[in-house]
């Protein structure tokens, strides 16, 4: 993690993206919950520290979901990225209450690109999107469990190109 000194040199409040892992742990027992509470806890305490501007973040299921309770919390603003019209259709009833609210407490709502017809093209806008939160942004805080080795090399190939300050924490590395 970076030492409080290299975070105080960023620009007073700056703009952050926040990128969670899919496969988050739900509320349970046993060490999901503890990897959920310090990943929470860790994730709070970056943000009292940096205390950003704004947060941009794709609200999708997972990590990201619940860092926008935290970011309500904090009282943050957010802008929720959405890749494309549709993206979030098939989102479970309990993740649709969390969108919705979510959805009434950002300052605003980015929609990327249209809905992908392959592949290939689902690739190309995650290129965009990732592209686009990068470029309006100071700062990445990555949140990801054992099992999104793919999605953070791709993150951090994207990262090392805009030339971005990031963190990346493995919440799951705690309790092992």
């Amino acid at each position: 993690m970076m030492r409080s000194q290299e975070i105080q040199s960023f620009s007073d409040r700056p703009n952050i993206c926040i990128f969670g892992d899919k496969n988050f742990p739900d509320r349970s027992s046993g060490k999901p919950i503890q990897e959920r509470r310090e990943a929470l806890r860790k994730l709070e305490l970056l943000l009292l520290q940096i205390q950003p501007r704004k947060v941009y973040i794709i609200p999708e299921r997972g990590f990201n979901l619940t860092a926008l309770s935290l970011l309500n919390y904090l009282n943050i603003p957010y802008v929720l990225v959405n890749p494309h019209e549709g993206y979030f259709d098939n989102l479970q009833e309990k993740e649709k209450l969390k969108m919705s609210l979510s959805l009434e407490n950002s300052d605003t709502v980015i929609t990327v690109g249209k809905p992908p017809k392959s592949i290939a093209e689902e690739y190309e806008l995650q290129n965009e999107v990732y592209d686009f939160m990068l470029s309006y942004t100071d700062f990445v805080i990555s949140m990801y469990g054992k099992n999104s080795q793919t999605k953070e090399d791709f993150l951090k190939d994207k990262v090392n190109k805009h030339d971005q300050s990031a963190v990346f924490i493995n919440y799951s590395l705690v309790y092992e």
